[in-house]
């Protein structure tokens, strides 16, 4: 998973259509870190970006040393799921 902290990416399809636009803070590849699922699209920064990477162990070892930040983590990404999901419809 990765947040975007400055800067702006665009997520195509694999066909390469451009679907979305990100602008911080927001991140990208949450449901291959959560739910194992592979990607289903490519990120493309457009100019320089910065973005902090969280990988699978580490987010495994933030949940247990700390899991009141955990919690805080998974609430934001169902927020922006939930968030992306209504978009879709």
């Amino acid at each position: 998973m990765h947040i975007l902290l400055s800067g702006a990416l665009g997520v195509n399809a694999t066909d390469g259509t451009r679907i979305a636009e990100l602008f911080p803070i927001t991140s990208v590849g949450e449901m291959g870190v959560i739910a194992g699922e592979p990607r289903t699209a490519t990120v493309v920064a457009h100019n320089r970006a910065s973005v902090f990477d969280l990988s699978k162990i580490k987010l495994e070892v933030l949940l247990k040393k700390y899991p009141d930040i955990g919690f805080l983590i998974y609430r934001n990404v169902i927020g922006l799921l939930s968030e992306r999901l209504n978009n879709t419809n």
